[in-house]
């Protein structure tokens, strides 16, 4: 966040762009957060779509891989998630990726 104010405000934009700009980012920040949130504690994913994370169960609607050496975003149903490479087994880990790819 800091990073981001910070290239903002060196940048070539007009004053009153960069305030408008700096100061929408940290509402925004404030009240969603710039990064989704993690998944904590001990999570279960099943073959149907189910995740179970602690007593909730959630249904895994869409996964995105693209960064997938360092981060999964898993949309469990109506938010998006991050899971970490470094939070899980290696193994346990690239399971995951396998099973998200052959689901359709």
């Amino acid at each position: 966040m800091v990073l981001t104010c910070c290239f903002i405000a060196l940048s070539q934009l007009p004053l009153v762009v960069t305030l408008y700009l700096v100061l929408w980012l940290i509402n925004h920040d404030y009240q969603y957060g710039l990064l989704a949130p993690c998944l904590l504690g001990e999570v279960t994913f099943y073959q149907d779509g189910r995740v179970q994370q602690g007593e909730r169960v959630m249904y895994c609607k869409r996964t995105l891989s693209i960064l997938s050496e360092l981060v999964l975003l898993l949309k469990l149903d109506q938010h998006w998630y991050l899971l970490w490479r470094d939070s899980a087994n290696d193994q346990a880990y690239w399971q995951l990726m396998l099973q998200l790819k052959k689901e359709p």
